[in-house]
């Protein structure tokens, strides 16, 4: 659990750290798909050259999941 109040701001990402031939990431935010990302690396709030993206969070308790593909046609799931 990450509690946003111990963090030093309001904005964040979070990064997938995958293994294998994996060439897609879907991000679920409370069982609902939030971003997926089809190239390495695999953030929630995306990047540019590796430069990640600042994202906010609604109040409240979240569960995030992220699932990782061989294909970017999402029918081999890894897990």
């Amino acid at each position: 659990a990450i509690e946003l109040t111990d963090l030093p701001g309001t904005k964040l990402n979070v990064r997938a750290e995958v293994m294998g031939l994996v060439t897609s990431v879907v991000f679920k935010l409370n069982d609902r798909t939030f971003q997926t990302q089809n190239a390495a690396p695999f953030a929630l709030f995306s990047d540019r050259d590796g430069d990640y993206k600042e994202g906010m969070l609604p109040v409240g308790s979240h569960v995030l999941t992220a699932t990782p593909y061989t294909r970017r046609s999402l029918f081999t799931p890894l897990c």
